[in-house]
C-alpha cells in the first residue's frame, strides 16, 4: 500500500493542505498516523493513495516516468522492469541523427551565418574593419548582423539567435527546435483519469477504440466534470502511444504476448594522441569476394586499406578493408580507436571528397576536455594534405611497408605496384579465375578475401609489436602505452560517435526488443531492453556501421537515442552444458521481467478504475436496464422484450442424474460377492 504525505497530496490534487484536509474529511479517506510531526509538535497524517481521486491517482503513476513506481500498492521497484529511461540519462535536447530536411535548413542558416563565423574567427580578415559588397565599411559583429539580414530578408535578432546557438552547439544546433509537446496529447495530459479510463477500457476489457471512446464520451459529464470530451482522433493518437506489451497482455492474453512481444532465445551451432593521420590505399592484390553482399560471388577485385595511423608512437590504431573506399570506411576506420583511446588533439586528413565530407561532420562532435575541444566549430584544428601531394601525409611512408612486406607474400595473386609491372604469372592466374567463374575449372587460384584480411589484421598485430629502429629499438604499442597510458584515456560517448559512424535504415522492432537486418538478429543490451521493448511493433531508426555488424543503435523519428543493441548470440541444444543452462535462465529471468513490468502497469490501470468506481460496460448496462419500468408486481416489465413470458418461474430445484441400468462384468461380479441375497 502507498501512504502519501500532505504535501505529496497537495501536489498531485494542487489543492490547499486545509482543502485536502476538508475533502478527507468528507469522503472518509483512510488515513493513519505518521512518525514525524508538524511544525506545531502535532502528529502529521498520511493519506492513502487509492483515496484520492482518479486524475490525482493517474498524475502519481505518470510521475514516475516509469512502469516501476517505488513502493506502491500494485509492485516494487525492485521487482519490475523500467519500461522508459529515466529522462536525465539522455536528455531529450541530445538529438544524434538529423532527416534530410533539417540537414538543409542546418546548411542554409549556417550559409547565412557564415560571413559573422569568419569574422569572428579572423578567417580571411587582415583586419577588424572590413567592407561589403556595396561599398560601407563595418567595424564589429553587429553591423554585419544588421547588413546579413538585410540581405537575406530577416530580422537582425534572429541571425543574432543563430550565430548564439551555433557558438553553444555547433551546426546541430541550428536545426528546427523541437515542441515540447510533439508526439503528445495535450488534452490527456490536462485529463490524466480520462486517459487511464480510456486504457482501461482499451486494455482491460478488450473494448476497440471506437467503443472505448463512446464509453469515455458517455461517462464524461458524470465522472470527468465539466468541458467536452476528447474527439476520436484524439483518443485514437493516445491509445497509439501504449505499448504494444500493454495491449498484447490485455487484449490478446499471455500467449500472443509470448509469441509477439516476449523475448525468445535462437538455437544453433556456436562458431568461435597527438595527431592522427588518415589515408586510402589499395593493396597490390587480387583477391575473390566472400565477404560483401554488394559483389557478385567469387568476383576479383583489389581490397582497399582505410587506416588511422598514430604520428607519434607509428602505430596503426584504425583500419578497415573493403572494395571501394567511401566516408563509411572513414568513420569505421575511426570508431573503434575513438572508443578506446577518445580523439587526438589533431587530424591530418586527404584531401579527397570522402574524406571532406567526414571532416564537415566531424565538427560536431563533442571530446573530453583533456584532449581538447578540437572537432567543433568547423574543424578549426583538422588539417588536410596539399593537393595531389601524397608525400605530404607520414602515413604513405607507412603505405610502402606494406608494398614491401606484405603484398609480395601473396604469389600470384601480387599485380605489381604498376599495370606494367604486372607479371605474366599474376595475368595467368586472372585467366584462370575467369575460367573459374565461367565453370571449367574446380579451383581458383585467387585467394578469399577473407583469408586476405585475416592474414592483413594478423600483420598489423605483429607490426605493432616488433621493435621499430626509429623508436630506439621499442614497438609502437610500447610507446602509445609509455605517453598516454590507459589511465589516461577517457573515450568519447558511444552516443555522439554513434551521430556520425553509423549508417541508418527503418526497422520495426520484433518481440523482445530484438531488429532483424540482413540475415542478422540484434537484441537489446542490459541497459536498453526495457525501453526498447516498449517499442515493439514501431518503426525505428537504426544506426550501424556497414563494416561492423557487431553494434547498432536504435534512435526516433526526432534523433533521440532509444537503446542499443548487440548480435544475439546462439544458445548451444546440449541441456548438459552449464553454460546452455545459464543463458536459458537468463532469458527466462528477462521474460518474466518484462512480463511482469506490463503486467503490473495492467493492474494499475485496474486498480485506479477500481478505486475511482468506474463500473465495466457489462455493470454499466445492467445498471441502465434496472431503470426500466416496473409491473404492478415490482418486477421488471419484460412482457414487450418477451412476449410468451407471463410470469417469473420460481428457481428450478437441482436435478439428480439417474443411476445407469447397465453395470459391466467386473462390478457385477463384486456385487454378487458381496451380496449374494441379490444376486437376482
Amino acid at each position: 500500500m502507498t501512504w502519501l504525505s500532505l504535501k505529496q497530496v497537495c501536489e498531485l490534487t494542487g489543492w490547499t493542505a486545509r482543502h485536502v484536509r476538508r475533502i478527507a474529511e468528507r469522503d472518509k479517506w483512510q488515513t493513519q498516523i505518521y512518525e514525524s510531526r508538524g511544525r506545531n509538535g502535532k502528529p502529521e497524517r498520511e493519506y492513502l493513495l487509492t483515496s484520492l481521486p482518479g486524475d490525482a491517482q493517474a498524475r502519481f503513476l505518470q510521475k514516475g516516468r516509469s512502469l516501476a513506481v517505488s513502493e506502491t500498492a500494485i509492485t516494487k521497484q525492485s521487482e519490475t522492469l523500467p519500461l522508459f529511461p529515466p529522462s536525465q540519462e539522455i536528455p531529450q535536447s541530445a538529438r544524434i541523427a538529423l532527416d534530410a530536411d533539417d540537414l538543409k535548413e542546418v546548411d542554409r542558416r549556417f550559409a547565412i551565418i557564415a560571413p559573422l563565423v569568419d569574422y569572428r574567427e579572423g578567417k580571411n580578415v587582415r583586419s577588424r574593419s572590413i567592407a561589403l559588397p556595396n561599398g560601407e565599411k563595418v567595424s564589429n559583429l553587429d553591423d554585419l548582423a544588421q547588413w546579413v539580414a538585410a540581405q537575406h530578408d530577416i530580422s537582425k535578432s534572429l541571425v543574432w539567435l543563430w550565430l548564439t546557438r551555433y557558438i553553444k552547439g555547433g551546426r546541430f544546433a541550428l536545426a528546427p527546435k523541437i515542441r515540447k509537446d510533439d508526439g503528445k496529447s495535450r488534452f490527456f495530459e490536462a485529463h490524466p483519469a480520462a486517459g487511464i479510463f480510456l486504457q482501461q477500457k482499451f486494455c482491460g476489457e478488450g473494448l476497440n477504440r471506437l467503443h472505448a471512446w463512446e464509453a469515455l464520451c458517455r461517462e464524461w459529464p458524470k465522472k470527468f466534470g465539466k468541458g467536452e470530451p476528447p474527439s476520436f482522433a484524439t483518443a485514437r493518437r493516445y491509445l497509439a502511444t501504449i505499448p504494444l506489451g500493454v495491449t498484447t497482455l490485455g487484449r490478446q492474453g499471455a500467449e500472443a504476448y509470448t509469441n509477439r512481444v516476449s523475448p525468445h532465445i535462437i538455437r544453433g551451432p556456436v562458431p568461435v594522441m597527438q595527431w592522427w593521420i588518415s589515408d586510402h590505399r589499395q593493396h597490390d592484390v587480387f583477391v575473390r569476394n566472400t565477404l560483401f553482399s554488394h559483389l557478385k560471388r567469387d568476383e576479383m577485385y583489389r581490397p582497399w586499406l582505410t587506416a588511422i595511423y598514430d604520428w607519434g608512437s607509428r602505430k596503426l590504431v584504425g583500419f578497415v578493408w573493403s572494395p571501394n573506399p567511401n566516408a563509411d570506411t572513414i568513420k569505421t576506420a575511426l570508431r573503434a580507436p575513438a572508443l578506446e583511446f577518445g580523439f587526438p588533439q589533431h587530424f591530418y586528413w586527404d584531401n579527397g571528397k570522402d574524406y571532406k565530407k567526414v571532416k564537415r561532420q566531424f565538427a560536431e562532435i563533442e571530446i573530453p576536455s583533456q584532449v581538447g575541444d578540437v572537432l567543433r566549430m568547423g574543424g578549426a584544428l583538422v588539417t588536410s594534405a596539399l593537393p595531389k601531394h601524397p608525400r605530404s601525409k607520414p602515413v604513405e611512408s607507412h603505405f610502402v611497408l606494406w608494398s614491401l612486406r606484405f603484398d609480395h607474400i601473396w604469389g600470384v595473386a601480387y599485380a605489381g605496384n604498376k599495370p606494367e609491372n604486372c607479371r605474366p604469372e599474376c595475368r595467368q592466374a586472372q585467366k584462370q579465375h575467369a575460367e573459374y567463374l565461367c565453370g571449367k575449372r574446380r579451383t581458383s587460384p585467387l585467394p578469399s578475401d577473407a583469408e586476405f584480411v585475416r592474414s592483413a589484421v594478423q600483420w598489423v598485430e605483429e607490426y605493432n609489436s616488433r621493435p621499430l629502429e626509429c623508436l630506439n629499438g621499442k614497438s609502437p604499442n610500447e610507446i602509445f602505452d609509455e605517453q598516454f597510458p590507459p589511465e589516461r584515456r577517457r573515450p568519447v560517448n558511444p552516443l555522439e560517435v554513434n551521430k556520425l559512424l553509423s549508417d541508418s535504415v527503418e526497422r520495426t522492432i520484433l518481440a523482445g526488443g530484438c531488429v532483424e537486418i540482413e540475415r542478422l538478429r540484434y537484441e537489446p543490451d542490459e541497459q536498453s531492453f526495457g525501453p526498447l521493448i516498449a517499442q515493439v511493433g514501431r518503426r525505428l531508426k537504426i544506426l550501424r556501421d556497414p563494416y561492423n555488424l557487431g553494434i547498432a543503435a536504435a534512435v526516433d523519428e526526432r534523433g533521440h537515442h532509444v537503446g542499443s543493441f548487440q548480435l544475439q548470440q546462439f544458445v548451444s541444444q546440449d541441456p548438459a552444458d552449464p553454460l546452455t543452462r545459464e543463458k536459458m535462465k537468463a532469458a527466462l529471468r528477462r521474460e518474466r521481467a518484462a512480463k511482469r513490468a506490463f503486467s503490473d502497469y495492467k493492474e494499475a490501470v485496474a486498480a485506479i478504475a477500481a478505486s475511482s468506481g468506474w463500473q465495466s460496460e457489462r455493470e454499466a448496462l445492467a445498471e441502465r436496464a434496472e431503470q426500466l419500468g416496473t409491473g404492478t408486481d415490482g418486477r421488471p416489465a419484460l412482457a414487450s422484450a418477451t412476449p410468451g413470458a407471463r410470469r417469473m418461474l420460481p428457481p428450478s430445484a437441482p436435478r439428480q442424474l439417474p443411476s445407469s441400468p447397465f453395470v459391466d462384468d467386473a462390478a457385477a461380479r463384486c456385487l454378487r460377492a458381496f451380496f449374494p441375497d441379490k444376486e437376482k
